[in-house]
Formats: C-alpha cells, sequence, structure tokens
C-alpha cells in the first residue's frame, strides 16, 4: 500500500471545508469528509481503493480522487461512477514522502543534500548548531520575521492556531539556533499522526546563509519520526503543472533532491444521485 494521503488523518480533515457543518465517513484507508452546502450534500474522499459510500436524501455529489504511484492518467473506467476526467485536475498536488524506517535513506540524496547533511551533524556535535524546543508564539514570532514571502506568513499563521487546537501535543515546534551568534537561524514545525504513520513537515524557516539547515530539517524529521516509531516523513505537497506561483518551483526543486516516494492522484471519480 501507498503511503497515505494525509487527508486520510481524522485530524487533518478536519480543516477540509473548515470546521462547521460536517461529519467524517468510513474509516482509515477509505476516509471521507461529509459537507452538507444548503440543499447539496458532498462527500470527499481521496484514497487509492473504492471507498464504501453512505446514501443520504436529496442532491449527493461524491468525489473520489485515487492516489497512485505513478503521473500517469489512464482512462479506467469504474462501475457506478462517472469519470474519470483530465489529468490535471485543480486539487492534483503530489505528496512527496520518505521512509523514516529506511537505515540508509540518506544516501538516496542527492550528493548535495549528502554533503548538507553531513554538515549539519558535524555543527550539532560540535555544539555550533542547536536545535531546541519551542511554543507556538515563539515560533510564530520568528517565523513571521523570516524572508518567507508574505501571503504564505499569512495563510499559515491563520492555518497554524487552528491545527495547534486539533494536534495540541502532537504539534511540535524547533528552533536551530547559531550559538557563536546566540540567533536563531532556523524553525521547523511538526505533526506526528499516528492515525497515518507520518511525521508531517508542516511548516519550515531558515536564514538562506546557512546552506545546511534545510537538509539538516529534514534529517532532524527523520530522527524524529524514528524517536515516535512513525514509519514515513510527509513533506507536504510539491508542484504539478498549471498549480501555484513563482515560490513552488523551488520549494519543488528543493523537496525532489530527497528523492522521495512521490503519490498522486489524476483519476478523478464523481457519482451524482437524489433520493427522496
Amino acid at each position: 500500500m501507498l503511503p497515505l494521503h494525509f487527508l486520510q488523518s481524522k485530524k487533518f480533515l478536519k480543516l477540509l471545508f473548515g470546521y462547521e457543518n460536517y461529519q467524517l465517513l468510513g474509516e482509515i484507508p477509505q476516509l471521507g469528509k461529509r459537507v452538507n452546502l444548503w440543499f447539496i450534500v458532498i462527500d470527499y474522499y481521496i484514497c487509492e481503493h473504492e471507498p464504501k459510500t453512505e446514501p443520504v436524501k436529496g442532491l449527493h455529489i461524491i468525489g473520489w480522487h485515487v492516489t497512485k504511484d505513478k503521473d500517469v492518467f489512464e482512462k479506467i473506467k469504474k462501475t457506478g461512477w462517472i469519470g474519470p476526467f483530465g489529468k490535471y485536475i485543480p486539487i492534483s498536488h503530489p505528496v512527496p514522502f520518505i521512509d523514516a524506517q529506511d537505515p540508509e535513506y540518506f544516501k538516496k540524496w542527492s550528493k548535495r543534500k549528502q554533503v548538507y547533511r553531513h554538515a549539519w551533524l558535524r555543527q550539532l556535535e560540535n555544539k555550533e548548531l542547536e536545535v531546541v524546543e519551542s511554543d507556538v508564539d515563539t515560533f510564530l514570532e520568528h517565523y513571521l520575521a523570516s524572508s518567507l514571502p508574505k501571503k504564505v506568513k499569512k495563510f499559515n499563521q491563520k492555518q497554524m492556531k487552528e491545527l495547534q487546537e486539533i494536534y495540541k501535543d502532537d504539534m511540535l515546534f524547533f528552533l536551530v539556533k547559531d550559538t557563536n551568534l546566540n540567533k536563531v537561524v532556523a524553525g521547523l514545525c511538526i505533526l506526528l499522526d499516528h492515525e497515518i504513520n507520518q511525521v508531517i513537515k508542516q511548516y519550515s524557516f531558515m536564514d538562506k546563509t546557512y546552506k545546511n539547515i534545510g537538509a539538516g530539517m529534514i534529517d532532524f524529521c527523520i530522527s524524529c519520526a524514528k524517536k515516535h516509531g512513525l514509519k514515513f516523513v510527509n513533506l507536504t505537497l510539491i508542484n504539478t503543472y498549471g498549480h501555484g506561483d513563482k515560490s513552488w518551483k523551488g520549494f519543488t526543486s528543493f523537496k525532489l533532491e530527497f528523492n522521495p516516494i512521490i503519490i498522486y492522484f489524476r483519476q478523478s471519480y464523481f457519482k451524482i444521485t437524489f433520493n427522496f
């Protein structure tokens, strides 16, 4: 089975379409969400295998987006479903994963990222860099002062607070300090999601003059996954054609240097019913 999409997490799925007037459907790994919008009921699934749908009175629309291990669009018909439709659908951001339980995970990285990882570990050992746990307010103060795009920071500031209400103690914040300068040079926020067996690398920032820290924070995520007995590190979405602004290009290029497992969802199916 492929790594589960993070919307198979009951906690993370709460954010989709907001908090109010929703119902979770089925069970992991065919978990879905039902939203009531005026006179329409919409069910939404992202999973590898066909979900068991639950009927409802009135106009009912069910969407099923199939996770795949290849970036291939195939016109496979499913009995009782409409579709599939075109390849580049609006939600088709792929998701990259690292297998944290692979003892030689770092050997799959690009040569540059391997060098950066080695430098990161050396600086930690020499106490030139230090990773300290933080609270959300201190992390947010440094996050908002970082060089990330303003619209990214504005959106994530609101989402960060919402996620903390949901994940509570399973949402961890870390700051990376340059001990010689007594200065925060990077930060990392991760979600420990035991439902889907993943550490989710949710937010990060860094001083661009410290080139090795980006790879170091990924390595730190893997160490956290091992510590908490979780299988995968979820690097969060990467770009595909026609999605995202210019900043996505850099984020995507960075994540691909870790040679991750990537899941796609190119097959989209729908059902439309009306029951009295």
